[in-house]
């Protein structure tokens, strides 16, 4: 089967760059690259608020 591997990195630009959170996922056979953009962004979103790097609402 094919996979594909989305990555993600956050950086502190005020704080000289620094790395604070990174992220990858897989994903299978995918139809709609938009939609499973949209998947993917909301689980990164969700994992982020979890662990304190993004702030809740």
């Amino acid at each position: 089967m094919f996979y594909r591997y989305f990555y993600y990195k956050q950086f502190n630009l005020k704080k000289n760059n620094k790395l604070i959170w990174t992220g990858t996922t897989k994903s299978g056979y995918v139809t709609n690259l938009g939609q499973t953009v949209d998947a993917i962004m909301q689980a990164v979103v969700k994992e982020m608020k979890k662990d304190g790097s993004l702030p809740p609402k």
